[in-house]
């Protein structure tokens, strides 16, 4: 038995996903909960902390993703790298849907672009 639902056309938005951003000196995770599950294992691939060397994971649902760096976080803007090949469970990637209306002119499905999210870490207040 399956049961079928609803299409999912809509690509994943990193403008949409909820950053919860480390403590500057610490080695806290680097938090990010996305709004739908994403594909496990590029989700562990494709979504990079630019110029900073850690570990990556992905909760069990594909919803929250962690990273910890290999050192404490320096104080300051950091980038979230994410890659265009990123998909949800639907195959939808970032910018662009799986599926493609063919019967309406298009003959290929649309690019998809790099994306990038910033975040600031700042220094725990005096005393923590």
């Amino acid at each position: 038995k399956f049961r079928v639902t609803a299409p999912d056309r809509t690509p994943p938005d990193p403008r949409q996903w909820r950053i919860t951003p480390p403590r500057a000196g610490s080695r806290d995770p680097l938090r990010i909960s996305f709004s739908e599950p994403l594909d496990h294992a590029l989700a562990l691939r494709m979504i990079t902390v630019r110029g900073l060397p850690g570990r990556p994971s992905l909760d069990d649902g594909g919803t929250d993703w962690s990273f910890v760096p290999a050192e404490a976080w320096p104080a300051g803007t950091h980038w979230i790298d994410i890659q265009p090949a990123l998909e949800d469970l639907a195959g939808n990637s970032i910018g662009k849907p799986f599926e493609v209306n063919l019967s309406g002119g298009e003959t290929e499905r649309p690019a998809g672009k790099a994306a990038a999210l910033t975040f600031e870490t700042a220094p725990a207040a005096p005393g923590h």
